[in-house]
Order: structure tokens, then sequence, then C-alpha cells
């Protein structure tokens, strides 16, 4: 995890705001959230959907082994205040929809995970 300090004031001793950059995009993380709690919102939806039990373990595996990273991240989750923040919102959602396609979702899931979670509206400008 990289990590980006901004200058406030001309003296830099006086403040200094600390920022988290994506290891995916390199963006600054503007929602701080950890992606423990982005599996929890993921398992509540998935629960909702008509997919088999294998299918989701599958994603949720396959979000564990390639979406926590191990980071040195000071920034804390604004959920759960314990665990530290690792990727931006659009590269966790973008990557999971990517997942779901690799595991052929059908499009009603597809549409329902674009509906609930809307991705694309971090996607600021088509700079990701």
């Amino acid at each position: 995890m990289r990590t980006a300090f901004l200058y406030i004031t001309p003296n830099p001793k006086l403040l200094m705001l600390h920022i988290t950059l994506c290891p995916k995009c390199n963006y600054s993380v503007s929602d701080p959230i950890c992606v423990k709690c982005y599996l929890l919102e993921m398992a509540i939806w998935l629960n909702e959907q008509k997919v088999g039990l294998d299918k989701r373990a599958k994603l949720m595996r396959r979000i564990r082994k390639n979406l926590i990273y191990d980071n040195f991240s000071k920034q804390t989750c604004i959920l759960c205040e314990r665990n530290t923040v690792s990727l931006c919102t659009y590269c966790f959602f973008f990557n999971v929809m990517y997942y779901l396609k690799a595991l052929n979702f059908s499009e009603e899931v597809l549409e329902s995970f674009q509906e609930h979670f809307n991705y694309e509206i971090y996607n600021i400008k088509g700079l990701h």
C-alpha cells in the first residue's frame, strides 16, 4: 500500500494529511472501507440471490484470494473501525464484477449486482 502526504500549510511540521492510495489504480481511497466489510455486504447480497452455495463459495474464495492485501495503510475502516483499508471502492467492485462474469453468474445476478453496489459512480470522469 502506497501512501502520499499532502501538506496543507507552507510549514510541513504544522499539518499533514495522510492519503491512502489504492494499490490497483494508484488513486486515493475516498471511501475508506475495508475488504472485510465489503465481504460482509457481499454475503448479505448473495443470500438474496438465487445462486447455489457452491457458486457463492467459489466467488468468496476468489475475492479473498485476490482482493485482500497486506498493506501498510494507517487508514482505518469507517464502518468497523478495526481493519485497515486496502482498496478503493471502484477497484474492489470492478474486480468482483469480473469474477461474477468469469464464474458465469446469470445476467439477472449481474444486473442486481450493478444496481445494488453501483460501483460505476466511483469511476470519476473515466479515470479508472
